[in-house]
């Protein structure tokens, strides 16, 4: 697993949930709130709204993204790209020890259980290559599935 996170060039991981709804993107900013961990909302000083479809009307005039921090190292943000994919970031750098492991794993699980679908974290930009993924059907994790 270590593997995973040892990247040196610089390059993000991808953490991708498919097939979602305007419903299930309301579900997991929800669940991440319920879970008390600081969510940065960067919008030009406006909250973060109740409903992710007013976020999305954003999109089409200012940068807006959501910055989650299950602990204090780790920074998990999304951008709101597209309405059927959930889509977030995270630096392997973050991943330092097993605190964030476990805390990326957490994250993982309460996103995918919030929107009953299974969630991946691959290499930047390849959502076909699974370095680890969730299914909330199982309650199981994958490393290195594809």
């Amino acid at each position: 697993m270590a593997d995973i996170f040892s990247e040196d060039d610089d390059a993000l991981l991808d953490i991708y949930v498919f097939g979602t709804t305007w419903q299930d993107w309301d579900k997991a900013i929800a669940a991440v709130r319920s879970q008390g961990w600081p969510v940065g909302f960067n919008s030009t000083g406006r909250p973060l709204p109740p409903d992710v479809r007013e976020i999305f009307a954003l999109t089409d005039e200012l940068s807006v993204s959501l910055s989650i921090h299950p602990v204090a190292a780790l920074r998990i943000p999304t951008h709101f790209f597209a309405e059927d994919e959930i889509e977030f970031d995270l630096s392997p750098t973050d991943v330092r020890g097993q605190v964030e492991l476990d805390a990326l794993c957490t994250f993982l699980r309460v996103v995918a259980r919030a929107v009953d679908k299974p969630i991946v974290l691959t290499p930047e930009s390849l959502p076909a290559q699974h370095l680890l993924a969730y299914d909330p059907a199982t309650d199981a994790f994958a490393v290195g599935v594809s």
